[in-house]
């Protein structure tokens, strides 16, 4: 009887030693594959696991790619400043029209950027109709004076325009321009020059 008892404590001390081995190996396994796994990996901000990094290289590199094929226009997105009108923007092109027409087309940049500098220097009206028809000391452009200012502008005029509203200044912040071989008014000349342009000198 008592070699019976002491045979079955033995056998349940061998059962249960045999279930904590298995517990304990199951523990270690667990952390043996917590360890090695991706999400894991990913989750504890460890090395990324080589498996996975190429295809993750791959996945970037696709987004590179597509950034890089964009339109020129969707990469690189420059806007007109919406400040002035259609109706200003239209009365611009026809003072550059009548004051450049015979000049190059950088001429014709150049006119219409010292006229939005005007608009944006203390010295002057802020709105383009009050810059092109100002008369302060007589009349700012001769057009405004002989009526030249109101015949349609050309294409070239308009697209002048649009690249001095861009940010294209040829003249570098010019106030004023005049043509040396027409220009009556002894003022304009004492003015510091820019550069000069076709038939104009852009001045300060």
């Amino acid at each position: 009887m008592f070699r019976r008892i002491f045979s079955l404590i033995i056998c349940l001390l061998i059962i249960a030693g045999g279930s904590t081995e298995a517990a304990a190996g199951a523990e270690t396994a667990v952390a043996v594959n917590s360890k090695s796994s991706p999400a894991a990996v990913m989750l504890s901000g460890s090395a990324l696991d080589p498996l996975l990094k190429p295809a993750i290289d791959l996945k970037e590199e696709a987004k590179a790619k597509n950034r890089n094929t964009l339109p020129a226009a969707v990469m690189q997105v420059t806007a007109a400043p919406q400040r002035f009108s259609a109706k200003d923007l239209g009365l611009l092109a026809r003072l550059v029209q009548a004051e450049s027409g015979g000049e190059p087309f950088r001429g014709k940049v150049a006119v219409a950027a010292s006229v939005l500098n005007r608009v944006e220097s203390s010295r002057y009206p802020n709105t383009l109709p009050g810059v092109i028809y100002q008369r302060d000391h007589g009349y700012q452009y001769c057009p405004v004076r002989n009526g030249t200012i109101n015949r349609p502008a050309g294409d070239a005029a308009r697209r002048a325009v649009q690249e001095a509203l861009h940010g294209k200044d040829p003249t570098s912040g010019a106030l004023s321009f005049y043509n040396p071989a027409t220009a009556t008014n002894g003022w304009i000349r004492t003015r510091p020059v820019h550069t000069q342009i076709g038939n104009h000198i852009f001045v300060g």
